[in-house]
């Protein structure tokens, strides 16, 4: 296969409409040994490629033996090696095919260039049998996978073997889960998934270096700790997918509170920035301030009976636990309960209190049950709870039905009660997740 007589005149370098989001191939052009590079591979590329010793045999004058003696040489490797890709391997390195291209005018670099990558398909690292696709563009599921690692995720290289890997955790399954599906999804790799019952979390691990390397080339990610300098990568920033990354981050460090707030918590400062801003954009306010362990707090207002809930709903998949969450706590709960202790275990869960200790609902449950109709002031000093605390599961407690609160007046004061509910039948629960 021989180019056409004309060749764009363009120079490789500049940016052409839209791509920014596009990923070249030849930055993958790393060579350490002929074991430890970059190969690829397509249904068109072997043409392409016999078409491109074509052009540098002519350019340079020398036959396809000699070629391969020149390339040989000037890589000082086999030339058996170098041989067995000129004339039957259907794949080819990356350094190879790009320093070959070199070797042409700049008209005929373009060409080349251009075609090697819209052709590839499919891309490997040295001497495994592994081969992962390779996403020329950004898209939706690349984006949201770039959130998820920039909140929880990892990637490592070790010293001595050199071995790379990256993974992602969270407490929450059905989350790492959807991580899973996506990177299936984008690169087709292997993953392991696992539990680790110590920290009553889940894990997902993808151990192929092809991977890790797209992430630290294209997408602006590092090895080793990157929780205090993690930001939105560069491309991403330029496309249309800055909210499916802002989804990745929430679904991961985001936090729907029992009060209808929401809340993000992370190291970074840019990363919380660049996280309003996606939120700015898409007309949801929210206010970042610092703790004293040094996480930047990102909170929204209360949600609860407010218009722009719906725009929130699309940041949590509704199958998550998250999700599952913000929806009910909207929309309302549903689901009639067969007597109290499924009730009250049904709320605990829903709140997600650790298991450690006693849920506050459990107290308060069992004063409102005794009293009847009780102040608030009094069903706090009697709980032992804070204010805020309260508040969160006596309005919890109100939406399943179990209790009403009423304004009364005794004295000078305006007081709010609350008033147990004992009609089992009216009572309300969320469906279970």
């Amino acid at each position: 296969m021989k180019p056409p007589a004309r060749y764009p005149q363009s120079d490789y370098k500049v940016l052409k409409k839209e791509s920014y989001m596009d990923f070249d191939l030849f930055k993958l052009d790393f060579h350490e040994t002929m074991k430890k590079v970059m190969y690829f591979r397509g249904k068109k590329v072997k043409v392409l490629f016999d078409g491109l010793l074509v052009e540098v045999c002519s350019h340079l004058n020398l036959s396809k033996w000699a070629l391969a003696n020149y390339v040989a040489e000037g890589f000082s490797c086999n030339l058996v090696t170098i041989q067995r890709f000129f004339y039957s391997k259907c794949h080819f390195p990356v350094y190879l095919t790009k320093h070959l291209i070199l070797k042409l005018p700049k008209n005929k670099q373009v060409y080349f260039f251009d075609e090697f990558n819209s052709k590839t398909e499919k891309l490997k690292f040295g001497v495994s049998h592994t081969w992962i696709n390779f996403p020329k563009r950004i898209n939706a599921e690349l984006a949201w996978i770039c959130g998820a690692v920039a909140a929880d995720g990892w990637i490592t290289r070790e010293k001595k073997t050199r071995r790379e890997k990256m993974g992602i955790v969270d407490q929450n399954k059905k989350t790492v889960l959807k991580a899973q599906k996506y990177f299936k999804k984008v690169f087709n790799c292997r993953t392991k998934f696992r539990r680790d019952y110590c920290e009553d979390c889940w894990h997902l691990i993808i151990d192929s270096i092809s991977v890790t390397r797209l992430f630290t080339t294209f997408l602006g990610f590092h090895y080793g700790v990157k929780a205090h300098d993690i930001c939105e990568p560069q491309v991403v920033k330029s496309s249309e997918f800055r909210t499916n990354f802002a989804s990745g981050v929430m679904s991961f460090d985001g936090s729907v509170e029992l009060d209808g707030k929401i809340s993000l918590g992370v190291k970074s400062k840019q990363l919380a920035i660049d996280v309003q801003d996606i939120l700015l954009v898409g007309g949801l306010s929210t206010k970042i301030s610092r703790n004293k362990q040094g996480l930047y707090i990102m909170k929204s207002g209360s949600l609860l009976n407010n218009k722009d809930i719906n725009k929130w709903v699309n940041f949590f998949d509704v199958k998550t636990e998250k999700g599952y969450r913000l929806y009910y706590l909207t929309h309302g709960f549903t689901r009639v309960a067969k007597d109290e202790s499924e009730a009250i275990d049904s709320l605990v869960k829903f709140s997600r209190y650790p298991k450690t200790r006693p849920c506050p609902i459990y107290k308060i449950f069992k004063i409102l049950k005794i009293k009847k109709s009780v102040k608030k002031q009094d069903l706090q000093k009697f709980a032992g709870i804070g204010h805020a605390t309260l508040y969160k599961y006596t309005w919890l407690l109100r939406k399943a039905n179990i209790v009403h609160c009423d304004d009364g007046y005794f004295g000078r004061g305006h007081f709010n009660f609350y008033e147990f509910n004992p009609n089992v039948s009216e009572w309300r629960l969320p469906m279970a997740f």
